[in-house]
């Protein structure tokens, strides 16, 4: 059971000398576990283009074109993992959770027949 999942990818990711990364920018679906990591990339990328004396007013801009193509990847890749896990055939699921619930039944059985000597 899937809870609604929102993806995000805002444009742009910058106004001005204003900066959004991580979820804020592009959140994903959990399924590939890369919120954190694409966030410290980010800031990665922002440190370097903030070092490299590139001038304020074009940071956002260069910000997003570097970033833009893996984010977007990352998104369809982790979506696509989603679709798959929902599409699933719950038949075997199913029949493990039979096999489970019939347990007791099958261990009182066990018991009725071996009594003390069960353990």
């Amino acid at each position: 059971m899937y809870s609604p999942i929102e993806e995000v990818l805002l444009d742009p990711w910058y106004r001005g000398r204003v900066v959004v990364a991580g979820d804020a920018a592009h959140a994903t679906a959990p399924h590939l576990t890369q919120g954190a990591a694409m966030a410290v990339e980010d800031a990665v990328v922002l440190a370097r283009l903030l070092a490299s004396g590139v001038p304020a007013a074009m940071v956002g801009s260069r910000f997003m074109a570097l970033r833009r193509e893996r984010c977007t990847f990352v998104q369809q890749t982790s979506r696509r993992i989603l679709l798959a896990e929902m599409a699933t055939d719950l038949d075997p699921v199913r029949q493990r959770l039979d096999r489970i619930r019939e347990l007791p039944a099958r261990t009182a059985a066990i018991d009725a027949v071996l009594g003390e000597r069960a353990w």
